[in-house]
């Protein structure tokens, strides 16, 4: 467990009761343990489970969730497969991937992955412009 610098804002706790928050420079999400003296500790949580997937769109202009059933996750990391021919959108339930009017994270194909932080992979909704556009997935639990 390695020592940080004090902690500033008035959140310190002496009893040493788990906090959250972001690793600096990271985006990285670690417990965050407050010492009596207001130092910061932290450990960083490793996923205990890495699953990958791909998800095509059945019809284009139609919201469709990434995946069907709930499942718990910490990160998903997401990009368009390079088989796919048009800009694909990935977001909440009102994504739309209609040329010039896209709502959501807009993904290119063969650009990196966006890497998002959510609880559970089914929040997720994709669109594409083109039938059978499809995207690659890597959730972490």
């Amino acid at each position: 467990m390695g020592k940080g610098s004090k902690y500033d804002d008035n959140a310190e706790d002496a009893r040493g009761v788990a906090l959250y928050g972001f690793l600096e420079g990271t985006t990285n999400i670690v417990p965050i343990l407050v010492d009596a003296d207001g130092n910061i500790q932290t450990t960083p949580i490793s996923p205990s489970a890495v699953t990958s997937g791909r998800k095509a769109v059945t019809t284009a202009g139609t919201a469709e969730k990434l995946v069907a059933a709930p499942t718990p996750c910490k990160k998903v990391q997401v990009s368009v497969d390079l088989g796919s021919t048009n800009p694909m959108v990935i977001g909440g339930s009102t994504v739309v991937a209609t040329s010039d009017s896209q709502v959501g994270i807009v993904l290119i194909p063969g650009n990196a992955p966006v890497d998002i932080e959510i609880d559970d992979v089914s929040k997720l909704y994709i669109d594409a412009q083109t039938n059978g556009d499809a995207v690659c997935f890597t959730y972490y639990v």
